[in-house]
């Protein structure tokens, strides 16, 4: 599998503090009174890095349905760490 996505800035994580009441929900890397919640993650950059690997294919949906979306087919994988493949993705 390809795919495209943007790249951290830091390996180290950051934790924001989230108000979930608005929308759009209010981000900060410092507490404030409405926060409601934590959420910890990486902080990326706009630029594009095409990445690969590989992975298992565990099964072959047809007829799925998701959400309120129409019918469609899809390709299962799991995404692990330890899946087997040289180049786990």
């Amino acid at each position: 599998m390809i795919g495209a996505g943007r790249s951290p800035t830091s390996a180290t994580p950051t934790t924001w503090h989230v108000d979930t009441d608005p929308d759009p929900w209010v981000w900060s890397t410092s507490t404030f009174p409405d926060a409601d919640t934590t959420i910890d993650g990486l902080v990326t950059n706009s630029t594009k890095t095409k990445r690969w690997g590989t992975n298992v294919v565990e099964s072959l949906e047809s007829d799925m349905i998701y959400g309120s979306y129409a019918e469609m087919s899809a390709i299962v994988t799991d995404f692990d760490e330890t899946g087997g493949t040289a180049f786990e993705a």
